[in-house]
C-alpha cells in the first residue's frame, strides 16, 4: 500500500515544475526529521517508489516498532528544507508476519534472511550514526560560524567606541590647551595693565617737574616712609657716627627721608588750600 501511494504522489510531482529535489526524512522517537535519502531523477514513478520504500524499510528494521517517514518535494535552493512544495506521509512496520514474511515484505526468518537481516540493520545503524553524527558537526560548525559573526561583530563595535573614546580625549585636550592659552593671554594683560597703571604716575610726575598724580604707595614703601617719619635728628646723628651702615645705605635712608619731608610738605599745602577754599566759600 505505501508503494502504491509513495508513486501516486511522485506521479503528481511530475507536472509540478519547480520540484527538483526529492527528500525522504524519518520521525525519530522526538518528532525531528531526519534525512535519509535525496533523489534528483523520478522519470519512472513505480521504480523510484519501490527504491524510496526500500530505504524507509531498512532504516526502520533498526528501531523496534512501525517508524513514520515524510517524503517531501523541494527545490534545489532551500538547503534547510524549510518550504516543501508537497510532502506526504507514510509508516512502514519491520515486524514479521504470521507467514514468515514482515508487513514490508522482508525475508522470512531463514539462515540466509537472518544473515541478510543483519547486515541490512548493521548497514542502518552506520547510516544512522553516521546521519546522527553529521547533524551535530554541521549544527556545531554553523554555531562557530555564528559565533565568529557575532565576535567579529563586537570586535568591531569596540574597535568604533575605542576610537571615540580616543577622539573625545584629544577633543578636550586641544579645549583644555585652548583654555590655558586664554588664561595665560588674559593674565599677561592684567599684568601690563597693573604696570601701566603703577608707571603712569611716576611719568607724569617726571615730566611735570612736581606730583600731579598722586603715586599708590607698596605696603614696603609704606612701612619704609612711616619708619623714616619716626626717625628724629638725634637718633640720624646716632646712625650716622656709628658706622653700621655704608655710604650708600645711608644716601637710602637720606632719599626716604627726602620723601617724606616732600610727602608731609604736599600734604599741609593741601590742607592748607582746603581750609582757604572753604573761607573763601563762607565769605
Amino acid at each position: 500500500m505505501s508503494v502504491r501511494k509513495l508513486s501516486r504522489f511522485i506521479t503528481a510531482i511530475i507536472e509540478m515544475p519547480d520540484v527538483e529535489e526529492l527528500v525522504l526524512f524519518h520521525l525519530n522517537i522526538n518528532q525531528r526529521r531526519v534525512v535519509v535519502a535525496r533523489h534528483h531523477e523520478w522519470e519512472v514513478p513505480d521504480d523510484i517508489a519501490s527504491t524510496i520504500f526500500e530505504e524507509a524499510r531498512n532504516v526502520s528494521s533498526a528501531y523496534p516498532g512501525p517508524q513514520s517517514f515524510i517524503l517531501g518535494a523541494y527545490k534545489k535552493e532551500d538547503k534547510e528544507y524549510a518550504s516543501a512544495i508537497a510532502t506526504t506521509g507514510f509508516r512502514v512496520d519491520p515486524q514479521p508476519t504470521i507467514d514468515g514474511a514482515d508487513a514490508s515484505g522482508s525475508e522470512p526468518p531463514t539462515e540466509v534472511g537472518l544473515v541478510a537481516q543483519l547486515m541490512r540493520h548493521v548497514e542502518n545503524k552506520e547510516r544512522t550514526m553516521n546521519s546522527m553524527f553529521g547533524g551535530v558537526v554541521s549544527y556545531l560548525v554553523k554555531d562557530n560560524e555564528r559565533k565568529g559573526d557575532q565576535i567579529e561583530t563586537l570586535l568591531k563595535y569596540r574597535t568604533d567606541q575605542i576610537e571615540v573614546v580616543e577622539s573625545l580625549h584629544t577633543k578636550k585636550h586641544e579645549r583644555d590647551m585652548e583654555q590655558k592659552q586664554i588664561e595665560a593671554k588674559v593674565e599677561r594683560n592684567k599684568e601690563l595693565f597693573d604696570r601701566i597703571l603703577t608707571y603712569f604716575p611716576v611719568v607724569v610726575n617726571h615730566l611735570a617737574g612736581k606730583e600731579l598724580v598722586r603715586q599708590k604707595d607698596s605696603e614696603l614703601e609704606l612701612v619704609a616712609m612711616e619708619l623714616a617719619r619716626t626717625l628724629t635728628m638725634p637718633q640720624l646723628d646716632r646712625i650716622k657716627d656709628s658706622g653700621i651702615f655704608q655710604p650708600q645705605q645711608l644716601l637710602l635712608v637720606g632719599t626716604m627721608l627726602e620723601k617724606v619731608v616732600k610727602r608731609m610738605k604736599t600734604e599741609e599745602e593741601m590742607k592748607a588750600e582746603s581750609k582757604s577754599a572753604q573761607t573763601i566759600a563762607k565769605s
